[in-house]
C-alpha cells in the first residue's frame, strides 16, 4: 500500500461522511503490519472520540484491538477512551456476561495488549480509581486484574491509595496483577523523584509516603534525600489540598521510618529558623513529625526550649509542638524501628 492510499484512509477515518468506507479498508488489510498500525493508530482514536454511533464505536474499537496487538505503544495515549468505553459497556451488562458485550469483548483486548506490550517507561495511563469503578464493581477477575494494572501506570495518589489496600480475599491472578501494579508504580514514582518521570512534585512525594508505608519500595539514601528536596519544594507552591496531602505525607513517613523523620526534621528546622516565607512551612512540618515520630522531635527538646521561651521568636509555634509531643509521648508506646538505612 503506497502513502497516497494509507493518507486517503487516514482522511476517510477523520470525516463523518466516509468513515464507515475507511473502516471497512482497514478490516481488508491482512495482515496488518506494525507500520500500518502505527499510521492510522491516531485516526482510528480520533474517530472513536468523534463518533457517536454505538455501532461504528464497535467497528473503531475492533480495529483498535488490531492495531494494539501490532503496535500497543501507539494506544498508550487514548487508554483512558477505551476505559471510558469498557465501563460503559460493563455498566450496561452487569455482572452476568460482560464478555457478551461487544466494548467490553473489544477494550479489554486492547487494554490488555497495551499493558502486557508496553512498560511504566513507555507511558503512564491518565486513569484515576472512579475511572475503573466498574471494573471492580461489575467486571470478572479479568478486569479487576486489568484495573489494578491500569492504575499502577498511572501512579497518583489515588490510584496508589487503591493499590495499598487489602487484597488477600481475591482470586491469585487477581493478586498477582496488584503486585505487578505496585511495581510498576514504584519504578514511576522512583523516577519521579529524580525528576525523570511524570508526576508532579507534591503527586511524587504523596505517592511514595503511601508506597513507603506499605513496604512496596526500598529507596537508597540518594532516593529518600530527593523526597525530602521535593516536599519542600512542593510545600512553597502548593495549593491548600495539595499542602494538607503533603503534610500527611510527612506524617506517614515519620511514623514509617524515624530515620526518615530525622532527614525531614534537620530541614524544618532550617526552615522554621528561616525567612518569612520559610517558617510557616518549617513549623507546620516540625508538627506533623511530632505526631509521627515525637521521639524524633524529642531529641531537639533544648532548641524547642530556646524557641518556646518568651523572647523566643517563634514560641507560640515552638509550645505547640513540645505540647503534642509530650502527649503523643505518653500515650503512644514505642514502635520497633525499621530495618532502613540512616537517612542523609
Amino acid at each position: 500500500m503506497d502513502e497516497e492510499q494509507i493518507e486517503a484512509i487516514s482522511r476517510a477515518l477523520r470525516s463523518d461522511e466516509y468513515r464507515s468506507r475507511g473502516i471497512k479498508l482497514i478490516s481488508k488489510v491482512e495482515p496488518l503490519s506494525k507500520e500500518l498500525a502505527d499510521a492510522w493508530a491516531d485516526d482510528v482514536a480520533f474517530a472513536l472520540r468523534d463518533e457517536s454511533s454505538a455501532y461504528t464505536q464497535y467497528q473503531l474499537l475492533e480495529q483498535l484491538s488490531r492495531i494494539a496487538r501490532r503496535s500497543p505503544r501507539s494506544v498508550v495515549p487514548i487508554v483512558p477512551v477505551i476505559v471510558s468505553h469498557v465501563a460503559d459497556g460493563l455498566e450496561n451488562t452487569g455482572s452476568d456476561d460482560p464478555d457478551g458485550n461487544a466494548k467490553v469483548r473489544y477494550g479489554t483486548t486492547i487494554l490488555r495488549a497495551v499493558v502486557d506490550g508496553t512498560g511504566p517507561e513507555e507511558g503512564t495511563f491518565d486513569v484515576k480509581r472512579t475511572d475503573v469503578d466498574a471494573f471492580f464493581q461489575w467486571g470478572g477477575s479479568e478486569h479487576r486484574s486489568l484495573a489494578y494494572r491500569l492504575l499502577g501506570r498511572s501512579a497518583s495518589p489515588d490510584s496508589v491509595s487503591e493499590l495499598v489496600h487489602d487484597v488477600s480475599y481475591e482470586f491469585e491472578g487477581v493478586i498477582d496483577a496488584r503486585r505487578a501494579a505496585l511495581e510498576d508504580a514504584g519504578r514511576l514514582v522512583l523516577a519521579s523523584t529524580k525528576g525523570q518521570g511524570p508526576l508532579s512534585s507534591a503527586d511524587t512525594v504523596v505517592s511514595f509516603a503511601k508506597l513507603y508505608a506499605h513496604e512496596s519500595l526500598e529507596p537508597d539514601v540518594e532516593v529518600r534525600q530527593h523526597v525530602v528536596d521535593l516536599l519542600f519544594e512542593a510545600l512553597a507552591d502548593a495549593r491548600s489540598d495539595e499542602r494538607a496531602d503533603l503534610l500527611t505525607a510527612v506524617e506517614r513517613l515519620s511514623r514509617t521510618d524515624p530515620d526518615f523523620a530525622k532527614s525531614i526534621t534537620r530541614r524544618a528546622c532550617e526552615y522554621a529558623g528561616g525567612d518569612y516565607l520559610q517558617q510557616d512551612d518549617g513549623w507546620h512540618v516540625l508538627q506533623r513529625v511530632a505526631e509521627g515520630a515525637p521521639e524524633v522531635i524529642a531529641d531537639r527538646s533544648e532548641w524547642l526550649a530556646s524557641e518556646a521561651s518568651p523572647d523566643g521568636a517563634y514560641s507560640i509555634r515552638a509550645l505547640e509542638v513540645v505540647s503534642t509531643v509530650a502527649d503523643r509521648l505518653s500515650t503512644v508506646p514505642p514502635r520497633p524501628r525499621r530495618n532502613r538505612d540512616t537517612c542523609a
